[in-house]
């Protein structure tokens, strides 16, 4: 039986009050809607740090992660590595080398087909 990698996310609610001005040191923005977007792409950041430190336990990229859930919602039908990439929320990321990555650690088979390469979940 191969090893399941199965991620439990806890959450917990913490009351953190972060002004963006302080954390990134600018006092003025051209207007809302630059303070508006410069906050989303804070926020992305820092959620993505996040998320890759959680995911360093368990030797994956965040990239990484994103073909193993593709590839499980594609369930029980395999991808190809065009399939995988138009799906990927990081489209540059490169899909060939994730996968053989993903293949070298055993969390993904690759299925030989006549007309064209599958990947599966194990």
């Amino acid at each position: 039986m191969k090893n399941t990698l199965t991620f439990v996310v806890y959450t917990t609610v913490v009351s953190v009050i972060m002004k963006l001005e302080d954390e990134i040191k600018q006092v003025k923005f051209a207007n809302d809607y630059q303070r508006a977007m410069l906050n989303v792409v804070f926020t992305a950041n820092w959620l993505e740090v996040g998320i890759s430190q959680l995911l360093k336990k368990y030797d994956l990229s965040s990239q990484q992660y994103n073909v193993l859930r593709i590839l499980r919602g594609s369930r029980p039908n395999p991808l190809n590595l065009l399939d995988i990439q138009e799906r990927m929320m990081d489209k540059m990321s490169n899909a060939t080398r994730l996968v053989e990555k993903l293949r070298q650690k055993e969390l993904l088979t690759r299925i030989l087909q006549p007309f064209h390469q599958g990947f599966g979940c194990p």
